[in-house]
């Protein structure tokens, strides 16, 4: 697998995702600045949505996780809480944190006052295989950790019946065909051929691994 690693900042990009697949599983990293969406003639909001759906499109066992800069309990009638309710619901999401991920201290009209929400989020559809975990660190965000279950996945097979020629020897036809009795009738004749296939290149079942979807 080739990785790509940057240090750069994603704030202010449009470069705002980071998607890794493994085998049955897709996870998305997310980032949406929070100054993203005033970049004047450009919808960075929509067409940060616009990805997120796309990528969500999957039969895998889908986790997005990161810093979304959305307070679903408190923007829930804005623009970006209405995109990030569509999402769940056109994906059937489930978001799995429920505790304050950001706190801060700021300055109000009525005084300095400590500040929390929970804007680091984790969709995912299927939740009964993760479990999350979370950290202090010396940001004012948490440290948000998503573990998944690796639960080994089963390829889909088919089965096929083919004929095994490996271990035809010209000197195998010669004798079987110089034993065989004359046939005397058309059923005869296939029921040789039958018997003369079936004894040079016999009949073996072979399993074929059906792609990940």
């Amino acid at each position: 697998m080739d990785l790509e690693i940057s240090n750069r900042s994603l704030e202010g990009s449009r470069e705002n995702l980071i998607i890794l697949e493994i085998k049955s599983s897709r996870i998305i990293g997310v980032y949406r600045g929070f100054k993203n969406y005033r970049q004047p003639g450009f919808d960075s909001l929509g067409y940060l949505f616009g990805l997120l759906e796309n990528a969500s499109k999957t039969t895998k066992d889908l986790t997005l996780v990161g810093d979304f800069n959305i307070y679903p309990l408190r923007d829930a009638n804005t623009p970006q809480g209405r995109y990030l309710d569509s999402l769940q619901i056109n994906n059937d999401l489930y978001q799995l944190v429920d505790f304050k991920t950001r706190s801060r201290v700021v300055q109000r009209h009525s005084g300095i006052v400590l500040e929390e929400s929970t804007i680091d989020l984790v969709l995912t559809n299927k939740k009964e295989n993760k479990e999350i975990f979370s950290e202090t660190t010396t940001s004012d965000h948490r440290l948000i950790c998503v573990s998944i279950a690796n639960n080994r996945h089963v390829p889909e097979t088919k089965k096929q019946l083919i004929r095994d020629w490996t271990q035809l020897i010209p000197r195998s036809i010669v004798r079987l065909v110089s034993g065989a009795p004359d046939p005397s009738t058309l059923d005869e004749l296939s029921n040789s051929f039958e018997y003369l296939l079936n004894k040079l290149a016999p009949l073996r079942v072979v399993r074929t691994r059906l792609p990940y979807n």
